[in-house]
């Protein structure tokens, strides 16, 4: 997406290339042991955790996350998770106050050596966007949550690469932000599906195996020495 922005303004296809971002290093895939301590830290017990876990920014469509969380507050079973800050956390917690929302949970942001826990806690994940940011922002969290194995739903533009990879890739539902009941019925057919899941893990495991920092890195390091402008700078 960000490709095509920039090819619109006149720059040749020939001085663009793409390299797609990687998950974080040193992420490993934790022991129920570690999850289950955390579950039991957070008071989740056994529930279906739908975790959206990072920035609370504002290219993030996040409001459909609430309103799924409404139309599901009766649903015993299933949590609504966000770990994280930023510029939306105050107006979130604003609506799940009027609204007495008991299925929301919001916790701060984790240590970078707990990521992989934290990760792992969620069942499910949330990766949003917003339209007008679909041509310069690329939500890098698709990759953490690929590397701890997990299945994700992607609420955003569906003519945008993120669409397309969660479609192609097998990782997940990719849905409108207008699609709430949508949206709410598929999590509660995943809470019910283990079978579904467990394909969308392997597709995510998949996927995470080509999407590693060494294989980017020797990307980047064959771009550069294949530009002698671009490696003397």
């Amino acid at each position: 997406d960000m490709a095509n922005v920039i090819s619109k303004t006149g720059i040749s296809e020939s001085n663009i290339k793409i390299i797609p971002n990687w998950s974080p290093a040193g992420l490993a895939i934790p022991s129920k042991i570690q999850i289950d301590e955390l579950r039991s830290r957070w008071n989740l017990g056994d529930k279906f955790v739908v975790l959206y876990s990072g920035n609370l920014g504002r290219v993030h469509d996040l409001e459909p996350i609430l309103d799924t969380a409404t139309s599901l507050r009766d649903q015993p079973r299933i949590i609504f998770v966000f770990v994280g800050h930023g510029a939306q956390l105050a107006s979130l917690q604003e609506i799940v106050s009027s609204r007495g929302l008991a299925n929301v949970k919001f916790f701060p942001p984790q240590p970078r050596e707990q990521l992989s826990v934290t990760l792992a806690l969620g069942d499910l994940h949330f990766v949003t966007l917003q339209e007008r940011v679909k041509g310069y922002v690329f939500p890098s969290k698709l990759y953490g949550i690929t590397a701890a194995h997990r299945p994700l739903i992607y609420i955003g533009p569906q003519s945008s690469e993120l669409a397309e990879l969660v479609g192609k890739n097998n990782l997940g539902l990719s849905f409108s932000r207008d699609q709430i009941p949508e949206i709410g019925n598929a999590i509660e057919s995943l809470q019910r599906n283990s079978a579904a899941m467990e394909s969308y893990s392997q597709a995510a495991h998949a996927f995470a195996d080509q999407s590693n920092v060494a294989l980017a890195i020797k990307t980047w390091e064959t771009l550069l020495l294949s530009e002698p402008s671009l490696a003397a700078n």
